[in-house]
């Protein structure tokens, strides 16, 4: 007969959690300091002043690392974007532009984000792109899974949008998926920013939005109505979200 697995007491179990959050925070910060590829577990058990058979005391091996990492990331952004997008909604309400402004701000979001959570920033775009290039299957899943619920939390904007009447029917999940993703690639941009005379990403990334909000049907006038108000929302917050 197979013993019985006893589950720990809830004081030892938030100690655990504590220890598992301090290796998720010192990882962190080796990414930041170092991009992902400097993630090691040898690199991360000496940051923490740990054997690597004590770190493998919480997490079975660099994936589940990753994994964690990733979701903490994940949940992270996407609720700074859905509290941005929800603040630009009650800024906006009542004005010329309103129901566009949300998917806007969202764009900001992203700019902003890119610079003062880069390391966030990196991870989503790996799980945007293809987690399972990174993750085992299994752990891959895991990412998978709450993704679904970030997006189902975005997509929001889109569909009410598109029951307004500002927007014409369409899938807005896809079109959520692909006005992020084509985001992401212009933040990318701002590492060769500085050594171009002509490249501006945050005019891009306004381009980029008023593309996509002519693709998806909106008039001329409602697109300009909802740029300025969610400038000046971005601008009355002094360009801080999250």
């Amino acid at each position: 007969m197979a013993a019985v697995k006893k589950e720990p007491s809830p004081h030892v179990a938030a100690k655990q959690e504590a220890k598992r959050q301090h290796i998720l925070t010192t990882a962190m910060k080796l990414v930041r300091d170092e991009g992902l590829a400097g993630l090691t577990v040898p690199k991360l058990s000496k940051r923490l002043g740990w054997t690597v058979g004590a770190m493998y005391r919480y997490f079975k091996n660099k994936g589940a690392i990753m994994t964690a990492l990733q979701l903490k990331a994940m949940l992270g952004y996407g609720e700074v974007v859905k509290e941005a997008w929800r603040d630009a909604q009650a800024y906006a309400k009542g004005r010329p532009g309103e129901v566009l402004v949300p998917i806007v701000a969202m764009a900001y979001a992203f700019m902003t984000l890119a610079k003062t959570r880069k390391p966030d920033f990196d991870l989503m775009n790996q799980v945007m792109a293809s987690p399972a290039e990174l993750l085992p299957e299994e752990d891959a899943k895991k990412v998978i899974v709450p993704l679904m619920g970030v997006l189902t939390d975005l997509v929001q904007p889109v569909i009410m949008a598109q029951a307004h009447g500002s927007l014409e029917a369409g899938n807005a999940l896809n079109r959520l998926i692909g006005y992020w993703m084509a985001a992401t690639g212009i933040l990318q941009l701002r590492k060769v920013e500085n050594y171009s005379q002509v490249l501006d990403f945050h005019a891009l990334m306004l381009d980029h939005i008023r593309v996509n909000l002519k693709g998806w049907g909106a008039e001329a006038q409602e697109i300009e109505d909802a740029m300025a108000i969610a400038a000046a929302w971005y601008e009355g917050r002094d360009g801080k979200i999250g």
